[in-house]
């Protein structure tokens, strides 16, 4: 689905649209911040960020220029959204997630979290974003490390009705 085959495909008219996407989360009720931390190659990810077990979370989608969501998934369950802004320049989504389906997460593993955000017109951006659960109550832990604000991800419109992540930077 995105193999870069795609280089020859140019024709000189625009076939590739790009955007930015701005994924941050927070810890609800409150909006409390997260936390992430550097993994370096340890696992299949670089960063890893820190949840907690049984909390819910508020996670937000922000697009550069805007882009329209028609679903999200977030680590396999579909999860309700609504539209905050919209203008010419830019739109932005929220949602709220749940970790009750979480386990913690052993000492030396992570775990891939799915993300599938279907946009109108465009198709579907796939992400992954590499977890760390601790217990509910466990904050010396899950509230160490890198402040999360969000993530960026410079992405690629492809002609075959999918996105390419061209680079994803922590912030």
């Amino acid at each position: 689905m995105g193999d870069s085959d795609d280089q020859d495909v140019h024709d000189g008219e625009e076939m590739k649209h790009s955007f930015k996407l701005l994924l941050s989360m927070k810890k609800e009720p409150g909006g409390q911040p997260l936390f992430y931390k550097s993994d370096g190659q340890r696992f299949a990810r670089e960063k890893t960020v820190k949840l907690n077990t049984h909390c819910q979370y508020r996670m937000d989608l922000s697009f550069t220029p805007p882009r329209e969501v028609e679903a999200v998934n977030f680590g396999g369950e579909n999860l309700e959204f609504h539209e905050v802004t919209r203008d010419s320049t830019a739109s932005a989504y929220s949602t709220f997630f749940h970790t009750q389906d979480f386990d913690m997460t052993k000492k030396g593993h992570r775990r891939e979290v799915p993300v599938v955000v279907t946009l109108k017109d465009v198709g579907e951006m796939r992400l992954v974003i590499q977890v760390k659960c601790y217990d509910r109550d466990n904050v010396q832990h899950s509230e160490w490390g890198s402040n999360f604000h969000c993530i960026e991800y410079l992405c690629e419109e492809l002609d075959c009705r999918a996105v390419d992540i061209v680079k994803e930077t922590f912030r």
